[in-house]
């Protein structure tokens, strides 16, 4: 029971963290559109910019569940890479 949960909570960090990425890019592009300089910014003041954006924009929570329902990443782990001897060593490095 307490896996499921970890699941579910995982699964609407994830939507609000791609909520909250999408509105940061949205407010990004915008800055730049209007010939300002990201290096010049407040990286608090960008993340204060993305909230408002958040806040106006609902839309985005939706979009970003929509986008953990296709990209999943607790259905199953992708396997490790193969490392030392027997990995990427030995493929790239015949002579070992």
């Amino acid at each position: 029971m307490a896996k499921a949960k970890d699941t579910v909570a995982n699964g609407y960090a994830a939507i609000k963290v791609l909520a909250r990425l999408a509105a940061r890019s949205a407010v990004k592009d915008e800055l730049r559109s209007q010939g300002l300089r990201l290096s010049r910014l407040k990286a608090s003041d960008i993340e204060r910019l993305a909230t408002e954006y958040l806040a106006d924009h609902p839309e985005l929570h939706f979009a970003a569940f929509e986008t953990r329902l296709q990209n999943r990443s607790d259905r199953t782990r992708r396997p490790r890479p193969l490392t030392g001897d027997a990995g990427v060593h030995s493929l790239l490095l015949p002579g070992r």
